[in-house]
């Protein structure tokens, strides 16, 4: 059974798994009232509860290994980089699927 906060982590892997939503809140100067970041997503994840469960063994195994996997690629991702340049690494694409990917395996 996962504590997570499922809503909060499904609407992070959701902004992560989008090339569209990236381009839209990470590139936004707020005028539009969205505005959001690389960390931002990246912290909604880890931060809702799932660092906790991934430590105790509370996730259940595929996605207990996508989440991994996720965190193992986030870490590949140079710190203050521009969203611009940030959006267009070649590491975001496999990102993005990882994100897809995750997000399937939470609402199966």
């Amino acid at each position: 059974m996962t504590h997570y906060n499922k809503s909060t982590v499904l609407s992070a892997l959701d902004e992560l798994g989008s090339l569209e939503a990236q381009n839209r809140l990470w590139l936004s100067d707020g005028s539009s009232g969205e505005i959001s970041s690389f960390e931002e997503a990246i912290c909604q994840i880890f931060d809702a509860g799932v660092t906790h469960e991934l430590e105790t063994r509370q996730v259940p195994a595929p996605s207990y290994l996508l989440f991994i996997k996720l965190d193992h690629l986030i870490s590949k991702v140079p710190e203050n980089m521009p969203p611009k340049d940030l959006i267009s690494l070649s590491i975001m694409t496999e990102i993005r699927d990882l994100a897809v990917k995750l997000k399937n395996s939470i609402t199966k």
